[in-house]
């Protein structure tokens, strides 16, 4: 939460994927990655897609609300993304496009089958 947001390494390497149709993954907090890239277009990558992370509701439960740099989910919210998201601690993951994201740790199996489904029909 973090690191990812502000390393330019993390951020070019989403954005030039993106730009190059690649498949992007990420299951909880990873999303952070996605929220400092943007397409070529200057727009951010998650804008008008349906995107998923831990939740807010799940970060307050932990107590870190006010731990973490920023909410993720209000974060992608803000970036224009279409969050979509399942019940505290479910697992669940979403696909749309080359972006898949999943909820939280419950739901690394549901973005790895997803990956490799989108990886089979590539």
């Amino acid at each position: 939460m973090r690191d990812l947001p502000v390393d330019a390494g993390v951020t070019r390497a989403v954005e030039r994927a993106f730009a190059a149709n690649k498949l992007i993954a990420s299951v909880c907090h990873g999303a952070a990655g996605l929220v400092t890239a943007k397409r070529p277009d200057g727009q951010p990558i998650v804008k008008d897609l349906r995107v998923n992370s831990f939740n807010d509701a799940e970060e307050v439960a932990v107590g870190l609300e006010k731990v973490v740099p920023f909410m993720l989910e209000t974060r992608l919210r803000e970036r224009g993304g279409r969050f979509e998201g399942a019940g505290n601690w479910q697992a669940f993951a979403i696909r749309h496009g080359q972006l898949i994201t999943g909820q939280n740790p419950q739901s690394s199996h549901r973005v790895a089958r997803s990956l490799l489904e989108a990886l089979r029909n590539a």
